[in-house]
């Protein structure tokens, strides 16, 4: 064997410890990476979903409050709508109650006494 054959031996050994070594030192980053990540990352994403789910619950209660509110409205109206004609009704009947009154029987006004000025 020649020494170019003896040298190129040697360095594809020296570059196969070198991925060795690599690949050794990338498995230690990946587990400082996935303590980071247990330690710091995990607790926002928990915080997140916390957050998202309390979100999600007050979207359906303000829902659930518009739809009262809007049969309140309704309701409102309708009452609304009722009383006016009930007022409507009691004034036809007071006006007929007013002129079924003869006139000898009204009253008539008094004048007012005057004050002292």
């Amino acid at each position: 064997m020649g020494i170019a054959e003896i040298l190129a031996v040697l360095a594809f050994l020296v570059a196969m410890v070198a991925l060795w070594l690599v690949s050794d030192v990338l498995k230690k980053v990946e587990a400082q990476n996935e303590k980071f990540i247990s330690a710091h990352i995990r607790s926002i994403r928990s915080d997140i979903n916390e957050f998202d789910d309390k979100l999600h619950n007050m979207k359906k209660a303000i829902k659930i409050i518009d739809e009262k509110i809007t049969v309140t409205d309704a309701e409102i109206l309708q009452q609304s709508g009722a009383a006016k004609e009930t007022a409507a009704k009691l004034e036809k009947k007071l006006l007929e109650l007013d002129q079924s009154i003869p006139q000898r029987f009204r009253e008539k006004p008094q004048a007012r006494p005057r004050s002292i000025q």
